[in-house]
């Protein structure tokens, strides 16, 4: 299990990113998170991940597993080094983590993401490329999935695909990720949370997700409504 215990960051010791988050992650199992844009759930990520240091409180595994060797992480910022083909990123995946790439599972999965691997990385779309990050991950055999907004640039077909997989991939991992479309999390989720300026305003199980639109509406959109109000049409 992932435990994050009191979680705060702040990047100018000023302004609080992350607001004081406790929260459980069980194995086996896809979490979701939803939120709008800028509500902290990419600094929530690198925060987990070890990637942002300075941040108060704890994040681990409660069977002592090195959180950043056992966790793959997709990034809404996808940067491939110039000149290397996508055959060349997952051996040097593979590498990193000492595994050496096993090519009948690779060709078994891009049967399935259809990546033309011996193209420049750079080169791939939007789509492409977090299914070229993906698959890196799964060959990995990561036993904790980061997921930051995986679902932004694919279509609608390859949308559909990753989330046959990720169902079938919570079997043996922790899936986190992350949409501010609701619609996305819905049908895959075993629990939601909403955040909100730092902050998890509530965690919601299968049952309640009905109500999570209209909860987030009171959050946010209400707000809104009330600025409209103001203004002299």
């Amino acid at each position: 299990m992932l435990k994050i215990e009191n979680l705060s960051f702040s990047y100018d010791r000023s302004t609080p990113v992350l607001k004081n988050i406790t929260i459980e992650f069980t194995h086996n199992a896809i979490h979701g998170i939803v939120g709008n844009n800028g509500e902290g759930k990419t600094t929530f990520f690198q925060c987990v991940m070890g990637l942002l240091k300075n941040y108060e409180g704890n994040v681990y595994h409660t069977k002592g597993e090195n959180i950043r060797e056992a966790t793959g992480y997709l990034s809404t910022d996808l940067y491939f080094y110039p000149r290397i083909t996508g055959k060349e990123y997952l051996k040097f995946q593979q590498f990193a983590k000492n595994i050496v790439l096993n090519e009948n599972d690779l060709k078994q999965w891009n049967d399935v993401f259809e990546l033309p691997l011996n193209k420049f990385a750079e080169n791939y779309s939007t789509g492409m490329k977090k299914k070229l990050c993906l698959l890196s991950m799964i060959l990995q055999n990561n036993k904790i999935i980061l997921l930051d907004e995986p679902f932004n640039g694919v279509d609608m077909i390859s949308n559909m695909v990753l989330k046959e997989i990720f169902l079938r991939l919570k079997k043996n991992t922790t899936i986190i990720l992350t949409s501010h479309i609701l619609e996305s999390l819905t049908n895959i989720s075993d629990d939601i949370v909403y955040m909100k300026s730092g902050e998890i305003i509530k965690k919601y199980l299968p049952h309640e997700y009905d109500t999570i639109e209209s909860d987030i509406a009171k959050n946010f959109l209400q707000s809104k409504i009330n600025l409209i109000d103001k203004i002299n049409f």
